[in-house]
């Protein structure tokens, strides 16, 4: 008995380490998550202002496009190794400066659509309706899987804001995008 249990240990204690690889065929995959060391998490900022209000919505593109490519190469993959990607969470947040900052945050703000391009046609990731005076929300995930949008190359974000209230002169948010993305050929 005393001979079995380092076998059984053994057999319990590799798969572990072996957690992330997936045997595929003849090849093996790899999947990297929030909890990786190089993370693939995408910030999206953006600015707008009161003149660009058009009726009770705000919508603006992001400043620059996402960064996954640069990701995946200091993981040492390209976008052409993505088997898979999805999305795992999505979070707003106000990033005005404290001076700007009101004691209510998002307090004019009632709901919130965020999608992988310049305009709404493009693959919507997360929306949601809220009523917050935090100045982060966690934004319900509508399209988990952007496969085709993350082989595609690098993108902006669009982000249509659902407004209550007066929005303030000028505002900055940024969204950040959590990804589980999995490679081929390790």
């Amino acid at each position: 008995m005393k001979n079995v249990l380092p076998l059984l240990l053994s057999a319990i204690v590799f798969p572990l380490l072996l957690v992330g690889c997936d045997s595929v065929g003849t090849e093996d995959t790899a999947v990297f998550n929030a909890a990786s060391p190089i993370p693939p998490v995408v910030e999206y900022d953006f600015r707008y202002t009161s003149e660009d209000v058009n009726g009770q919505q705000v919508e603006v593109v992001s400043n620059a496009t996402d960064n996954l490519g640069s990701v995946l190469d200091r993981n040492g993959f390209s976008r052409a190794d993505v088997v898979s990607a999805e999305v795992d969470s999505v979070v707003l947040r106000r990033q005005s400066s404290p001076a700007l900052i009101q004691p209510k945050v998002f307090d004019y703000l009632r709901g919130a659509e965020v999608y992988l391009g310049t305009d709404a046609s493009g693959t919507r990731i997360a929306d949601d309706e809220f009523a917050t005076t935090q100045q982060e929300v966690s934004l319900r995930v509508s399209t988990a899987d952007v496969t085709s949008d993350v082989k595609n190359g690098s993108t902006r974000g669009f982000l249509r804001l659902d407004v209550s209230e007066d929005v303030p002169g000028e505002d900055v948010v940024d969204v950040t995008v959590y990804y589980s993305i999995e490679v081929s050929g390790v």
